[in-house]
């Protein structure tokens, strides 16, 4: 029985369709472009810190200069997260009472989940309205 290739005989050891030449090339390309990009990074990096180095204020001589320096007089705040609780809770108390903004004419404060649910009973009335 002849194969496609004729009476060639079937090659032993491995493959020798692939080529081991161009194989080489590939592998020694890509060691090689691997290298210079290694050296390029390099150099980059290492200009770059140097860049940053020289930018960089010199240290003062004195070592008192070297101190951290401390903010004197009053804080603005002593305790922000309690501020920040008590901001809230304030604003809460605002957006969920009743009461008058302006009673002469007639301006009521209503809390917000009541104005949200009147919003939406006007535009389902106005929707019925336009529907029919």
């Amino acid at each position: 029985m002849s194969d496609r290739h004729g009476d060639a005989q079937a090659p032993t050891g491995f493959d020798r369709e692939i080529g081991l030449r161009g194989l080489t090339l590939f592998v020694v390309v890509l060691v090689g472009l691997l290298v210079v990009t290694g050296v390029l990074m390099y150099l980059l990096s290492s200009g770059l810190r140097e860049a940053r180095v020289a930018a960089d204020p010199p240290l003062p001589k004195l070592p008192e200069a070297r101190q951290p320096y401390e903010v004197k007089g009053p804080r603005l705040q002593a305790d922000p997260p309690a501020d920040m609780a008590a901001l809230r809770a304030r604003e809460d108390a605002t957006l969920n009472r009743w009461g008058w903004t302006d009673e002469a004419n007639g301006v009521a404060q209503v809390p917000i989940g009541r104005a949200m649910e009147l919003l939406v009973e006007q535009r389902a009335e106005g929707a019925e309205e336009d529907g029919s």
